[in-house]
This record gives C-alpha cells, structure tokens and sequence, in this order.
C-alpha cells in the first residue's frame, strides 16, 4: 500500500470513529461493494476515484480532503511560521 493509500484509509478509519459510524455500514451508505470496500482498506485493492468520491460523500465531505497529508500537531504560529523549532531571522 502506498502512502497515498495509507491517508485514505488512515482518514476514513478516523472519520467513521468521530461520526460513530461503523466501517461496515460505509460501504451500504456509499453504495459500493462491501468486499472491495474492505479490499481497498485491507490495501488488497487500489480506490478508484469514484470509490473516493462515493466515500467523501457519506462523510458529507469533499474527496480531496480523504487524500490530505495528515494533520500537523504544532499549529502555525501568529507569524505564520512552523511553531517548531527556532525562529531564525536573517
């Protein structure tokens, strides 16, 4: 499984946990097969990008965000910089 594989289904793993909702009813919701939904989160099978869309809309929910790097602990600070590390100046 790739990275990119690896997000998606880290996000929709963590998406159903915060709805409540249970991963075997997201495929009845999508309307997608239950055996290739599980294949694409077992990494047996690679998502389409239909199989993206139909899921981001259970979640109500735009696609591009089931492929987004993940969340960063340290928030960016006032001044825009990282909020980790040193602030250099030049």
């Amino acid at each position: 499984m790739d990275e990119l594989q690896r997000r998606l289904v880290s996000h929709v793993r963590e998406l159903a946990r915060k709805r409540g909702i249970p991963l075997s009813h997201v495929p009845d919701r999508s309307g997608l097969g239950r055996s290739h939904f599980f294949d694409v989160l077992a990494g047996r099978a690679s998502p389409t990008l239909d199989w993206v869309a139909k899921i981001a809309s259970v979640f109500e929910i735009d696609p591009v965000e089931l492929l987004a790097p993940p969340a960063r602990n340290n928030p960016p600070s006032e001044d825009g910089s990282s909020g980790s590390g040193p602030n250099r100046t030049g």
